[in-house]
């Protein structure tokens, strides 16, 4: 039933159609269009139109409004059932405060088609987007890719990789992570090797699979991917950290043989090309040669650049690359920049931390410049939790959240200004081992600006921070990793933990089932969604809550866009806005 489900949802939307050719008319009124089929929009722009059943029959239909959008465009939305009738208008009036839209007048177990058209100075485009749906007495809040097989993904990777302007998926799989750091056991032999699998986004087909083989250990240090359109040509492309055959030790680590960066094909998964990665040289362990991760940067503010980079606790090296897979710069934490040693992070994030347009890459407690030099370094040590965005509105400029994971006498959880490295405030007790992701976003409407939260390894302490500096709360939200994610109509974001999506007031607002990998607005309007995996499936969760407002597809801002990318290396970190205004956030 669900796979059928899945095909109401996903493919028969996608499949292609035409119109007869029709007049329509735009007023104020409900229309009926005599026409048979709906013409699909050109891919070049998509409008992520979606819809989802509620319960007692009812529809929730959203969309996207984009950049190129002018001020005063409205929309029209149209339904026909699958099997008999026209179009018939929904919408009484166009739609201009919103884009969303809630059909009360659908019939429960009727199969649907939806017809979005904008309207531009007063005239209704001749194309518009369209989707399918089910309506059913029960809410159905998510759409659902099936896997090959009953295993969980470890990651996904969101881009359009076949260029039809849908976002596809490439997963990781199966979840199985061992750790570098051998001391209290967290390493272990790696069972199998990791595959990347290709998902398209219309109809969940499997489209390639990529045997990462036995030179990758399955863990997160070891596998970082990355999905972007680098080159340019309208599709992404897929970039892996990859070897050649089995270079295994008798005891199952690698710690020999050639390392690659590939390039595969978005669209069919084939390696197009390989250069060497960045070599274990200098690295003085196992586990600290074993720290890989992979991002991309918007260095000179008009092209992404591809950046490698390795190590984390004590040298730390990172190669740019343009789209042709040549140096557009190397550096290294030694010499006069042996200060940076230590700095690194799980992960990397790229922002415009100096307002020049261009991208400097945050590796942890330490930023590079554009154009491959030091920033600065604050000398706090490796962070585990780290955040950059605008977190405080009433200072100019972007801000970082940390978390320390190096026993600290003071500052073991603070703020620092992202441009000079300044310490702004900070929490002046002592930490023991400040762990995993931590959180940042603004869930307290009572506070202006974004909240952090972070917490002891151990339990024993946690921090929720106010922009200014306030310690507002010291209680654990069950998990050092949740997220912060806009779900119902407001400004101020909800908080994802334990499987509950929830105001920071306490109020329930959703329950979602699997393991949370990623947030971000991938379809439908401005609210986020919530991908989770289970096995043999992943889910994306969507809001079906509706928002009088409108506000651009987050995706179209450059840091927010680079931060979905960077979600396949290292930690996880929820991506942060750049440039686009919302509210406090």
């Amino acid at each position: 039933m669900e796979h059928c489900l899945f095909l109401f949802h996903n493919v028969l939307p996608r499949l292609q159609m035409s119109l007869r050719v029709c007049l329509v008319v735009t007023v104020c009124s409900v229309l009926t269009i005599q026409c048979a089929e709906p013409i699909l929009p050109k891919k070049q722009v998509d409008r992520g139109l979606m819809a989802l059943p509620k319960a007692k029959g009812n529809v929730y239909i959203s969309w996207r409004l984009l950049q190129t959008d002018p001020t005063d465009i409205a929309f029209n939305l149209y339904r026909m059932d699958r099997y008999v009738g026209d179009f018939i208008q929904v919408n009484d009036c166009p739609l201009t405060q919103s884009t969303n839209f809630l059909d009360t007048t659908a019939v429960d177990q009727h199969a649907y088609w939806y017809l979005l058209k904008a309207i531009r100075n007063g005239r209704e485009e001749r194309r518009g987007a369209t989707t399918y749906v089910l309506a059913q007495s029960w809410e159905k809040p998510f759409r659902s890719i099936y896997f090959s097989g009953e295993y969980e993904a470890r990651m996904a990777g969101i881009a359009d990789i076949n260029g039809d302007g849908v976002l596809d998926y490439v997963i990781k799989q199966p979840n199985f992570n061992t750790d570098p750091y051998s001391n209290p056991g967290y390493w272990k032999r790696s069972k199998e090797t990791y595959t990347l699998e290709a998902y398209d986004g219309v109809d969940g087909k499997l489209l390639w699979q990529y045997d990462m083989g036995w030179a990758i250990e399955t863990g997160t240090w070891y596998s970082p991917y990355l999905v972007y359109d680098i080159d340019g040509d309208g599709s992404a492309e897929v970039y892996v950290k990859s070897g050649d055959g089995d270079p295994r030790e008798w005891d199952g680590r690698v710690l020999n043989g050639p390392e690659y960066l590939a390039k595969l094909d978005g669209r069919t998964g084939r390696m197009l090309r390989k250069i060497d990665w960045l070599d274990r040289r200098e690295f003085n362990t196992y586990n600290r040669a074993s720290r890989n991760f992979l991002t991309l940067a918007y260095l000179d503010g008009q092209q992404p650049s591809l950046i490698m980079q390795r190590g984390t606790y004590d040298i730390i090296k990172t190669l740019a690359l343009d789209k042709h897979l040549q140096t557009v710069w190397y550096w290294e934490a030694k010499g006069r920049d042996e200060g940076f040693q230590s700095q690194g992070g799980h992960g990397l994030i790229s922002a415009d931390v100096d307002a020049d347009g261009r991208d400097e890459l945050v590796m942890g407690s330490a930023v590079l410049d554009d154009n491959g030099t030091g920033l600065w370094t604050s000398g706090l040590g490796h962070p585990d939790v780290c955040f950059v965005a605008d977190i405080d509105p009433r200072r100019p400029g972007l801000e970082i959240f940390f978390g320390i994971e190096p026993r600290r006498q003071s500052q073991g959880v603070c703020m620092a200004d992202a441009r000079t490295g300044e310490i702004i405030w900070s929490y002046d007790g002592p930490t023991r081992h400040v762990h995993s992701m931590g959180m940042l976003g603004d869930i307290d409407p009572n506070h202006p600006g974004m909240e952090g939260y972070a917490g002891e390894q151990d339990g024993s302490q946690y921090w929720l921070y106010a922009a200014d500096g306030q310690r507002i709360s010291d209680i654990s939200f069950g998990t050092l990793a949740p997220l912060a994610v806009w779900w119902d109509a407001d400004q101020t974001k909800e908080v994802v933990a334990r499987n509950e999506v929830f105001k920071y007031a306490g109020e329930s607002l959703k329950t979602i089932e699997g393991r949370v990998l990623t947030a971000a607005d991938i379809m439908g309007d401005w609210r986020e969604e919530i991908i989770t995996t289970l096995p043999g499936e992943l889910r994306i969760y969507s809001t079906t809550t509706l928002a009088d407002t409108r506000r651009t597809w987050l995706m179209q801002d450059r840091q927010y866009r680079v931060g979905v990318a960077a979600g396949t290396m290292g930690y996880y970190r929820q991506p942060k806005l750049g440039g686009i205004d919302m509210g406090n956030e």
